[in-house]
């Protein structure tokens, strides 16, 4: 199918995607980045290559960890964006007001 179709990609491009991965933390792009280099390393190593079972057990640890450290960072970001919300507006009055009026006789 499709991925018979991709030619086989420069291994440049893996062992900088893998260097990428083994670095802890990374900007969003270098991620996506490093996501799609593998996915296609994965793809070209699993159609022109009989399947060697080390190689795909390390690929789909990269695809797992480049998977990680994007929601990593997904998760970052929406709880620094959430700190500043919080940070920049009033606390919400909860439970419900019990001030009666003065009863006028």
């Amino acid at each position: 199918g499709a991925r018979a179709l991709r030619p086989p990609a420069p291994s440049a491009r893996v062992v900088a995607a893998r260097r990428q991965v083994q670095s802890r933390r990374m900007p969003e792009s270098a991620a996506a980045a490093a996501a799609a280099a593998a996915a296609a390393a994965a793809a070209t190593s699993l159609a022109h290559r009989p399947r060697d079972v080390a190689q795909v057990r390390l690929m789909h640890r990269a695809d797992e960890r480049v998977v990680v450290a994007q929601r990593h960072e997904r998760v970052a970001q929406l709880r620094a964006r959430q700190h500043d919300v919080h940070a920049t507006t009033r606390p919400r009055r909860r439970g419900r007001r019990r001030r009666r009026r003065a009863a006028t006789a």
